[in-house]
């Protein structure tokens, strides 16, 4: 900040005038253009005379009673854009700010008087907590509810296809949402990539049961053999006549159009046998998914 001049002090009313020349500098990676030549020759900087085409700090003097800024013949105002992104924002502005006084030792005294300056609206942190507060926690949330359809069961398709759609719709919306605020561009930016990586993450849920629908709609005829496959493993009695007269021996064996589903020992199903038999392959997709998600 360049001062130009200092008047008009006002002992009674506490205030004095001031003309500054005020000069803000920052660094938006938004509006870097060094990479846009291709190799040529790449301006040092670019002049901007519009000040709503580009995002300016929201800065205010805390102090101050009245203010204007100079606009003969034009506004006196300068934005030069730098290759690497760098902003430099000059205007110049008389204001008229407050000075507390105390005059005890008057008239040997000496009075400070200050220029205060403040962010009108957020600080760099509250800006930084704006976004993960509207943005990357809710999209996150989002992408934690659609993985709850993992622990439905697959019969309960109302409940899954009512969160995997509604999870997907909101997050759309909020997609839309966070595009309306920013203006049109034909580069990918930053949040674009962490809002795709969401909608990818739900619309893989959103599938994952696509396919567990699939699955089980196979196993429905299977579930149908698999039940005549067991019942006709019957009990049979057999009796059998030994020196002490009669006794009634109760075997297992299998009958059907099977081949040889008992293995080498017959009467008894083997743990690989078991499995085949009640192996439900959608319920294996989910608990797969689920295990994925907690790895």
């Amino acid at each position: 900040m360049s001062m130009e001049s200092i008047s008009h002090i006002d002992f009674v009313r506490m205030e004095y005038n001031l003309q500054v020349t005020f000069r803000q500098y920052w660094h938006d990676p938004r509006l870097e253009y060094s990479s846009m030549f291709g190799g040529k020759e790449v301006p040092e900087f670019l002049i901007i005379t519009e000040r709503d085409s580009i995002w300016i700090p929201d800065t205010f003097f805390l102090n101050e009673k009245r203010a204007h800024r100079h606009e003969i013949d034009k506004l006196n105002l300068m934005i030069r854009v730098h290759a690497n992104g760098s902003v430099m924002y000059s205007e110049r502005i008389s204001l008229t700010l407050s000075c507390p006084m105390y005059i005890q030792n008057y008239p040997m005294d000496e009075q400070v008087c200050s220029l205060d300056l403040a962010s009108y609206a957020f600080t760099t942190d509250d800006i930084g907590f704006y976004y993960m507060a509207q943005i990357y926690i809710p999209s996150s949330l989002l992408v934690i509810v659609s993985w709850v359809s993992f622990w439905l069961e697959r019969t309960a398709v109302p409940a899954r296809v009512t969160l995997g759609v509604t999870t997907l719709l909101t997050m759309t919306t909020q997609a839309a949402a966070i595009n309306n605020s920013l203006p049109a561009v034909s580069y990918v930016k930053a949040v674009d990539v962490w809002v795709g990586a969401c909608l990818a993450f739900i619309f893989a849920a959103v599938l994952e049961f696509a396919w567990v629908s699939y699955r089980g709609s196979l196993q429905s005829p299977f579930h149908s053999r698999k039940t005549a496959t067991t019942e006709a493993v019957v009990r049979k009695r057999m009796s059998k006549k030994d020196s002490w007269g009669t006794a009634k021996h109760e075997e297992t064996v299998p009958f059907g159009d099977m081949d040889d589903p008992l293995g080498s020992t017959p009467g008894l199903l083997t743990f690989w046998q078991k499995w085949k038999l009640n192996a439900d392959p959608p319920k294996m997709i989910d608990l797969k998914s689920r295990e994925y998600l907690i790895k």
